[in-house]
């Protein structure tokens, strides 16, 4: 009898259970709508990208480089013969970023020793190898506010310039060397 007892309870049991677990019916109310607000410091943050300069054809060359942290064309001329720009970091006022480009034609064509914006007191150039052309250097202007990466092929003179309004710090200069490294030079012939 206590047997029976048991069983009887143990089937009252999982009959509940059973019970319990089907799916029962429920209203869905719609989920309250996520209301984001941004502040105008939040919006200030991020980066505006408003202008990104690649693939120049400048002679029979294609150049190209990175200038993500440079995004904003503040001046510039672009044509097949010659092109120059003028690049701000929005997050970085104080700097500059030119970049210059001749084609074998024009009249600043030549070795890259007398190549050298105008206007300025350029210390030694520093002959580099950061892309394996003809002719490599870095320059800096005397005061150390400027600092060039100027390079020479077969067919085209360039060079992009960093520019600051005190004495570039070394993350400075070594932004301006990563960017110089990351100029992608193509002759594409006629």
């Amino acid at each position: 009898m206590k047997e029976k007892r048991k069983l009887l309870f143990l089937l009252s049991f999982l009959l509940i259970i059973t019970g319990c677990s089907q799916k029962q019916n429920t209203v869905n109310f719609p989920k309250e709508k996520k209301v984001t607000k941004l502040t105008v410091a939040d919006v200030n943050k991020k980066k505006k990208r408003t202008d990104i300069i690649n693939n120049l054809m400048i002679g029979r060359s294609k150049i190209s480089f990175n200038n993500q942290e440079f995004s904003q064309l503040s001046d510039g001329k672009f044509t097949s013969e010659e092109l120059w720009g003028t690049f701000r970091d929005l997050d970085q006022p104080e700097l500059t970023l030119q970049l210059n480009a001749a084609d074998s034609k024009q009249a600043i064509y030549g070795e890259i020793s007398g190549y050298e914006l105008e206007g300025i007191d350029w210390d030694k150039e520093t002959p580099v190898k950061y892309l394996g052309l003809m002719e490599e250097a870095l320059q800096f202007s005397k005061d150390k506010k400027i600092l060039m990466y100027k390079a020479r092929t077969g067919d085209v003179i360039f060079s992009t310039t960093l520019v600051g309004k005190s004495e570039l710090t070394d993350t400075e200069i070594l932004l301006l060397k990563s960017i110089a490294k990351g100029i992608k030079l193509e002759f594409v012939g006629e």
